[in-house]
This record gives C-alpha cells, sequence and structure tokens, in this order.
C-alpha cells in the first residue's frame, strides 16, 4: 500500500513537470530574443549618444583653436612685435586695445579660458586676466600649435590645463629663440567634467576622457565602477578606439565605446554593466520563473499532503540522518504527538546524543594533545636562538670587535624584551621584522659583504605570527650559505598574499647552496619526528606552522634563489600560511 501512494504521489509530480516544462521552454526562446533586440537597441543608443558627446567637445574644442588663431593675427597684437618703433603713448594704447580685445574674444566661448600673449623679445606679456607687464622668465617650455595636457600657473598655483601655443614667425616652433611672439590658450578640465556629468544623468552609462599617459578625467562628484579594469584595458591598446567591446571587469560583462577627440587627441569612452541594461527584462524574467515555482510548489504541496503522515515523518528522519552524517551531531528530531513514527524518532535521539558525546570528548583530547605539542615545539626555539648569540659574542669579544658586541648585545636584550611579554602571545610581523633586521644589522657588522633587503606588503604587517618565525631561516641563510663563501652575499626577504587569504614570507640567499639529493633529504627529514642529532630550527619552523594553521601551511625549501640577480644560486625558504581559526598561540595562553 505505501509503495502504491508513493507511485501515485510521483506521477502527480511528473504531470506538473509536463505540464510547465513547454510552457518554460517557449518562454526561453521569447525572452532570449527579447535580450537580443534589446542589446542591439541599446548599442546603437550609447554609440549614438557618445558620438553626440565627442561632437560637442569638438565644437568647443575646434571654437577654442579657431579663436587663438584669429587672435595671433590680430593687428594690435602684430603690432606689439615691434614695440620698439612705438613711443610710449602708442605702446600703452595699442597694450590696452590688446588686453580689451583678449577678453572680448575669451567671453566669446562657452568655456572660460585663460589667452595670455608673450613677446619674448621685450620679455612683455598681455593676457585677458592678467595685468600687463614684464615677466623675468620664458613661463613656458616648447611651443606646440597642439593641444597639450600639462601644469600650468593659474592664479599662482600650479594645475592641469589644456594648453595650445602659437608662434610667430612659423618656423620659432623649430627654434623658439626665434619667437617673436607666442600666444597661449588654455582651458581647464573642470568643463570637461561638467559636460561629462551633464551626460552621465541622462543615461546609465560612465563616462570619462582618457589618454595613455595621464590620470583619466571623471565627472565631478561622479562614483565610476569598473574604472581600474577598464582603464587597464584601454592601455593595452595602441589605438582603443571601440565602438560596442564586451569587456570583463571584475568578473563582470561590461559594453564599451570609446570615440577620439581628433582636437585633444584623447578618447572619451563609456561603459555600462550589461546586467544594468537588461535589468527590466532580467526582473520580468525572474518573476515568471517565480510564479512557475510558485505552481509547481503549490501543486506539489496539494499532491504531499495526501500522504503527510507517511512521508513526512520519513523525510525528516532521513534528513536528521544526512545532518548527522555531514557532522551535526546536535541534530535531533522533534518529536510530534501521536505519531507512529514516536518510538523512532525517540531511539535516533538518543543515538545522536551518545555519538555527539563522544565525538567532544575525542575533540577535546586532540585540542589538548595539540597544544602540548605547540608548547613543546616552542620551548626548542629560545635555547638554540640564546647558544648561537652568545657563542657569536664570545667569538667578536675573541677578536676584539667591540662594537659587534655591543650590537649582539643589545639585540641580544631586546630580543629577550620581546620573548618575555607573555600579555601578547602571537606578535605581528612588522615585530617579527623589527627582530630580523635589527639580527641581520648585527651579522652585517661581522661580515662587511653581507648585504640583505626586506620587501614586505604594509597589509602584511598587522598579521599575527608565531613567535621567532623567521628568525631560524635568517640565520641558517647566513651561517651555512654566505658564510661559509668568500664574495658578498645578499639575503632577501619577500612576503606576498595571494587572493584566497594564503600568506607567503620567502628568505632566499645568494650562499653557497645545496644539490637536489640535500634538499630532497632535508624535505624529509622536516616531515618526520625530531631524532637526536637533527638541527631543530627548521623543523620547528616546519612544525608550528603545521600545527597553528589551516592544512597545506608548512616550510617549502628550494634550489636556487630568485634567478634575477645575485640571489640566484643559493637556497630559497618560502614560510607558506593561511589563517583558518585553527590554534594559535593566543589559544596556547588562555
Amino acid at each position: 500500500m505505501m509503495r502504491y501512494r508513493y507511485t501515485i504521489f510521483t506521477r502527480i509530480v511528473i504531470l506538473l513537470l509536463l505540464f510547465l516544462i513547454p510552457i518554460l521552454l517557449l518562454y526561453f526562446y521569447s525572452n532570449r530574443v527579447s535580450v537580443g533586440v534589446v542589446k542591439d537597441e541599446m548599442k546603437d543608443s550609447i554609440a549614438s549618444s557618445l558620438g553626440f558627446l565627442g561632437s560637442q567637445i569638438e565644437s568647443e574644442i575646434d571654437g577654442l583653436s579657431t579663436l587663438s588663431g584669429v587672435m595671433a593675427r590680430d593687428p594690435s597684437l602684430q603690432a606689439l612685435m615691434d614695440a620698439h618703433l612705438l613711443d610710449t603713448y602708442e605702446l600703452n594704447k595699442t597694450l590696452s586695445i590688446a588686453e580689451q580685445k583678449l577678453k572680448l574674444q575669451a567671453l566669446s566661448s562657452r568655456w572660460s579660458n585663460q589667452i595670455t600673449v608673450y613677446f619674448p623679445e621685450y620679455n612683455y606679456m598681455v593676457s585677458n586676466e592678467l595685468n600687463a607687464g614684464s615677466y623675468p622668465n620664458m613661463p613656458y617650455s616648447g611651443l606646440d600649435p597642439n593641444w597639450n595636457y600639462e601644469i600650468v600657473n593659474v592664479n599662482n598655483s600650479q594645475k592641469y590645463q589644456f594648453v595650445r601655443r602659437l608662434a610667430e614667425p612659423y618656423r620659432a616652433y623649430d627654434n623658439p629663440e626665434l619667437a617673436k611672439q607666442v600666444l597661449q590658450i588654455s582651458f581647464s578640465p573642470d568643463h570637461l567634467k561638467t559636460m561629462l556629468g551633464q551626460y552621465k544623468s541622462k543615461g546609465k552609462g560612465e563616462a570619462f576622457l582618457y589618454h595613455p599617459r595621464f590620470e583619466p578625467i571623471l565627472a565631478a562628484g561622479a562614483e565610476y565602477r569598473y574604472l581600474d579594469s577598464v582603464v587597464k584595458q584601454l592601455r593595452a591598446q595602441s589605438d582603443p578606439a571601440w565602438m560596442n567591446r564586451t569587456l570583463e571587469a571584475d568578473q563582470e560583462d561590461i559594453l564599451v565605446n570609446s570615440l577620439k577627440i581628433a582636437g585633444l587627441n584623447w578618447y572619451v569612452v563609456e561603459y555600462v554593466p550589461i546586467r544594468e541594461i537588461l535589468s527590466p527584462i532580467e526582473f520580468s524574467k525572474w518573476l515568471f520563473y517565480g510564479s512557475i515555482a510558485l505552481i509547481l510548489g503549490l501543486g506539489i504541496i496539494a499532491s504531499f499532503l495526501l500522504f503527510r503522515h507517511v512521508q513526512v515523518p520519513i523525510i525528516r528522519l532521513v534528513r536528521a540522518i544526512g545532518q548527522l552524517r555531514d557532522g551535526n551531531y546536535a541534530v535531533r528530531v522533534r518529536r510530534a504527538e501521536k505519531s507512529d513514527f514516536d518510538v523512532l524518532y525517540s531511539r535516533f535521539n538518543d543515538m545522536a546524543a551518545d555519538i555527539q558525546e563522544l565525538i567532544e570528548k575525542v575533540h577535546v583530547e586532540e585540542l589538548r594533545l595539540r597544544e602540548a605539542t605547540v608548547k613543546q615545539l616552542q620551548s626548542q626555539i629560545n635555547p638554540h636562538f640564546l647558544y648561537n648569540c652568545l657563542f657569536y659574542m664570545a667569538n667578536m669579544s675573541t677578536v676584539g670587535d667591540d662594537r659587534a658586541v655591543t650590537a649582539m648585545a643589545m639585540n641580544l636584550g631586546e630580543y629577550y624584551r620581546y620573548t618575555t611579554r607573555s600579555e601578547n602571545q602571537t606578535p605581528t610581523l612588522r615585530e617579527e621584522l623589527q627582530l630580523i633586521e635589527n639580527y641581520l644589522q648585527i651579522q652585517k657588522l661581522r661580515l662587511d659583504r653581507v648585504t640583505y633587503e626586506i620587501d614586505v606588503p604594509p597589509q602584511m604587517l598587522g598579521l599575527s605570527v608565531p613567535r621567532l618565525l623567521l628568525q631560524p631561516l635568517v640565520e641558517n641563510a647566513i651561517l651555512h650559505g654566505i658564510e661559509p663563501r668568500l664574495a658578498s652575499g645578499l639575503v632577501r626577504i619577500q612576503g606576498r598574499t595571494d587572493q584566497e587569504g594564503w600568506h607567503t614570507l620567502r628568505v632566499q640567499d645568494s650562499g653557497c647552496g645545496m644539490t637536489e639529493e640535500e634538499v630532497a633529504a632535508l624535505r624529509r627529514k622536516l616531515s618526520s619526528p625530531l631524532a637526536e642529532g637533527m638541527g631543530c630550527g627548521l623543523w620547528n619552523v616546519h612544525q608550528r606552522l603545521l600545527h597553528q594553521f589551516a592544512p597545506g601551511s608548512g616550510l617549502i625549501i628550494q634550489a636556487g634563489g630568485s634567478g634575477e640577480d645575485e640571489a640566484s644560486g643559493g637556497m630559497s625558504f618560502m614560510l607558506r600560511w593561511k589563517d583558518d581559526g585553527l590554534l594559535t598561540d593566543a589559544d596556547i595562553a588562555g
């Protein structure tokens, strides 16, 4: 009887699916056609709008270019080129007329601009904004009739402006010393920012001006998403004049159009996330899918209610068993009143409680064992380091190098002040690197041929790490890699963090290195129990990472340096770890 009822339930569900599947297929086809039509229309619309914006900018630029050309040939300015032929009255009158014309011409453009005419032969200038007068030095470098984006002096402050300079005679472009007249016209990029802001307010796209040698010019007060990714891909192209190109930025498909502004030699670029273009269609699509799912759900519920007194209890029990299998030992099945499965539920809950209690006991024992192991490993670090320091001080004292002995003593004092602070069992990487730098300074005093480089990103300096994590590696690089050689040696420490949260610290040296057989033997020792006579420094570092961080953490040993400079040919020791909520020194202190 049970099997017969379950078969009926299955048939009802299959019937619902056979009814809804053709509807879904038909809607999928129509939605796909609609999306294609909308994409094509949006591409044409965006390209047309961007072309209009480009023509507006070109129009303003052409107006300013024409204005500068007209003013360069103005009779009053031409007369000032021969100022030595004018008496004082005529000179002042001509200057006054020239200033008035410059101001009137500047007002004829919608964009505020500054026009200044220099007469290098007389060290004189006239401007629409500045008072006419002499200037001590040439306020510009180079003559170019094209528009350039450069820093100029505006109201006693240095700002980026678009600048064009026209020279008379024409041959002065090749030899600026021949210039008798230089007309400089400039305008602020704020006008372009205003136009970009007005353009953005009318659509969904993000528009900006791009040049491969400068930072993009953005709309004032606008927030640009995906800008860095788009600019990076634009810089990879020699001529990024794109129309309706689809790019991927931050795992998002975006539609990019760019148009070259010939007058400025810049590109006006607009990009729109395709998801935003299709958001109304996507919303209606998901609304339809939700309606279909609701119909399907109601049908399933209606059929399922016929068998709830048998199916529901079994499903509850199966789900509880599945959670128990997945490790959720706190799962319990709620006992229903007047249920035929009440006894079965009770037995399952008792079994789950027994398993949970057993697992918790085993887990506690594992944590205690791990804590004891970590404490044992940490206790082996300090005596080893102290022995090396005292041995070094004894050697330096014997040869009479008091400066090295003093440096080692101060470093040793700082080291024990650092290691005896019980309030912080997990120092930051910044503190560890400071300790390493003190150690390397001492080695550099002892061996003049030792140099070092530390390259760790600032965002890693705040990471919590075990104490004396780097010191055994650096000491090993000095004593066994560089010191046996007569040539100079380099120790490099580099840090990186990848996108998955794995941190790496690489210690490289340009020492004598090891053979592949010796490296392989050393790797085997790292994974073996600490034996009598085995050096404990590298083994301790590897075991501490292995116990305190996520699986996959540890010490990786490679023969050879970076392969790019003098650090090649030695050894490379890489610490790799990821904080996965496992046992830390703070847990041990607790």
